[in-house]
C-alpha cells in the first residue's frame, strides 16, 4: 500500500508537468489525495504494532519517524531554490525520478504488512464483526474520545497558523528573504518537539501551562501590536506541536493495531473538518481586521476549547496523562 501511494504521487506529479488544462490540473490533485491517503500512516502501523511492547525503541522510532519529514522538506526546499533557475519545471522530472526509485526500492526492501485482509472475512485474524466491535468500543472509551477532542480541537491552532503566518509578515513588511529562514524553523520545531514528545509524560499542570502561554501571548497579541503578534507567530507553533504530539503518540501506544488506521482516519477527518471551517472564517476575517488579531483569536480559542477536554482527562487521573 506504501509503494501504490507513491506511484499514485508519482502519477500526479506527472500529469502537473505534462498537461496545462485545469481539468487534469484538478485531476492531478484528485490523484495527489488519493497518494497521499493511500501511504499516510501505513510504516507507522507496521512499527507501532512490532515495537509496542518494547516502549523505548517506540520511542526512538517515533522521535526518528517525526524528524525526517522536516529535514527531507528543508533538503528538497534547498534543492528546488538550487534548480528551479536552471532547469524551471524540469524540477518536477527530478521529483519523479525520485519516486520511481523509491517505489523500486520500497518494492525490493519493505516487509509484507502484519494486517492482511482475506476474502473479506477477517483482518489480521479477527473477524470482521470484531473489527467494528472493537472500533465501537473504542469510540465509547472516555479517554480515547477526549484524546480525539484534543487532536480536533488543537487543529484550529496549526491551521491558524499556517494559514496566516505570511499575511502577519507581509502586513508588517517582513522582508521576503526571511520566508526562507522561517520555512526552516518551522521544521526545526517539528524536529524538536517529535524528539521532546515521547519522553516528556505531561502531567495536568503541564497542559494548563502550555495552555496558559498561548493565552497570555493571545492577548498581548491583540492589545500589543507588531511584536507581540510575530512573537506568538513564532512560539504558538512550538507549544501546539507539543500538544499534537502528546496527543498522537498516545493514540498511537493506546488504540489496538487492529482498529489504530480507522480511528486515526477518522479522527484526521474531522480534523479536516475543523481546518476547512478555520480557513474559511480566517480568509474572511482577515479582510476586515489585521490578520495577526485574527490569528490571536484563534490561538485564544483553541485554548478556550481546550480547558474542557484537559479538565475531562484529568478525572480519575490527575497526577499525569500517562498512566
Amino acid at each position: 500500500m506504501f509503494c501504490t501511494g507513491i506511484g499514485v504521487t508519482a502519477v500526479a506529479y506527472w500529469v502537473i508537468y505534462s498537461c496545462v488544462s485545469f481539468p487534469l490540473m484538478c485531476l492531478a490533485w484528485v490523484l495527489y489525495g488519493i497518494g497521499d491517503a493511500a501511504r499516510s500512516s501505513t510504516m507507522d502501523l507496521y512499527f507501532i504494532a512490532h515495537l509496542r511492547s518494547q516502549p523505548e525503541r517506540l520511542k526512538r522510532f517515533y522521535s526518528i519517524n517525526k524528524a525526517i519529514s522536516p529535514i527531507a522538506s528543508i533538503t528538497a526546499a534547498a534543492l528546488g531554490y538550487v534548480l528551479f533557475p536552471q532547469v524551471g519545471v524540469g524540477v518536477y522530472v527530478v521529483s519523479l525520478s525520485l519516486l520511481a526509485f523509491s517505489v523500486v526500492f520500497g518494492l525490493l526492501t519493505l516487509p509484507r504488512t502484519p494486517v492482511e485482509v482475506k476474502r473479506d472475512v477477517a483482518v489480521g485474524g479477527l473477524p470482521i464483526a470484531g473489527v467494528v466491535k472493537e472500533f465501537l468500543g473504542a469510540v465509547r472509551d472516555r479517554e480515547l474520545r477526549v484524546l480525539a477532542c484534543l487532536a480536533c480541537v488543537s487543529t484550529v491552532g496549526l491551521t491558524a497558523y499556517f494559514q496566516l503566518w505570511q499575511f502577519v509578515f507581509d502586513e508588517y513588511e517582513v522582508p521576503d528573504s526571511s520566508n526562507a529562514l522561517f520555512f526552516v524553523y518551522s521544521q526545526l520545531i517539528t524536529v524538536v518537539t517529535a524528539a521532546i514528545s515521547p519522553r516528556v509524560r505531561f502531567r495536568i499542570a503541564h497542559w494548563f501551562s502550555a495552555i496558559g502561554i498561548l493565552l497570555v501571548g493571545a492577548v498581548a497579541a491583540i492589545v500589543g501590536g507588531c511584536l507581540p503578534q510575530i512573537g506568538l507567530i513564532l512560539v504558538a507553533p512550538i507549544v501546539v506541536w507539543l500538544i499534537i504530539q502528546q496527543v498522537e503518540f498516545r493514540i498511537q501506544t493506546t488504540v489496538s493495531t487492529q482498529i489504530i488506521s480507522s480511528f486515526m482516519s477518522a479522527i484526521n477527518a474531522l480534523s479536516s473538518l475543523v481546518s476547512f471551517v478555520v480557513i474559511g472564517i480566517s480568509a474572511a476575517c482577515v479582510n476586515i481586521f489585521p490578520s495577526g488579531c485574527v490569528f490571536a483569536v484563534c490561538i485564544g480559542t483553541m485554548c478556550v476549547l481546550l480547558v474542557y477536554p484537559v479538565l475531562k482527562l484529568s478525572v480519575g487521573n490527575r497526577e499525569a496523562l500517562y498512566r
